[in-house]
């Protein structure tokens, strides 16, 4: 039930880490401008419509996470936190586009994104992440989608990748199996995901965890179900968190 945090956050002179999380009353964060340049780790979840004063100047960030911001509209220019390297923005209802300047984030690694308007019939382009360092991506979809953005072939460094929430996805794309480097892949709340990519295209990977998929899960019974022969290939695999292999 907490809806408002104490003004004074200038007065933290050694405060590095700040995280509000599953507040669903905060209705204002306070200015964090006295303190941008200290902060490291900056994690938001509130129910105002803007974001606190003093995001753009926080140049030191290495990790920002926005999540669980039902009224968020918009998300400054992130042009300047040249620091990131791990990004989360996800669960934000009302977003209706994806910050600029993620194209200056160049060490940029792990991103977990999604989650927004529920109107987009299509998740929106990546194509202004920077793909070259991108080891970590999770999309996080909702109810209507039924494919994944192309956007994500470009991200060739990738070592894990997240599907959660495309509800009306049946099947992966086969050219999955061009990102060549991802090792882990987990598929979550996806309800009507029927068909993996072929065990060709699949034939990196190391890992494979499947949970709050219940058509998948039945065709993926070890030995018997219908898509068992694509994944047997894999040493360690996961399903409703019941590790069956490995």
């Amino acid at each position: 039930k907490l809806s408002y945090l104490p003004d004074g956050l200038h007065t933290l002179r050694s405060l590095e880490n700040f995280m509000v999380r599953n507040c669903p009353n905060l209705r204002s964060f306070p200015s964090i401008e006295g303190v941008a340049l200290l902060l490291r780790t900056l994690g938001i979840s509130c129910s105002d419509e803007v974001l606190p004063i003093g995001l753009q100047s926080c140049i030191s960030l290495s990790s920002l996470e926005i999540d669980g911001c039902p009224n968020l509209i918009s998300i400054p220019n992130l042009q300047d936190l040249h620091s990131l390297s791990s990004l989360t923005i996800t669960s934000c209802k009302r977003l209706m586009g994806l910050p600029d300047g993620l194209d200056c984030l160049t060490r940029l690694k792990d991103l977990s994104i999604g989650g927004f308007c529920e109107e987009w019939d299509a998740f929106p382009s990546l194509s202004s992440i920077q793909h070259a360092s991108l080891e970590t991506l999770t999309l996080d979809g909702w109810a209507k989608l039924n494919s994944l953005p192309d956007d994500i072939q470009r991200f060739t460094a990738l070592t894990e990748l997240g599907i959660y929430n495309f509800d009306q996805m049946e099947a992966l794309p086969e050219w999955l199996g061009n990102l060549s480097s991802v090792r882990k892949l987990y598929l979550r709340n996806c309800m009507n995901l029927m068909y993996l990519p072929t065990a060709g295209a699949m034939r990196h990977l190391t890992h494979l965890d499947i949970y709050d998929c219940p058509k998948l899960k039945e065709r993926c019974v070890k030995g018997s179900g219908a898509e068992w022969f694509k994944i047997a290939h894999i040493p360690n695999i996961y399903l409703q968190g019941e590790r069956i292999k490995g």
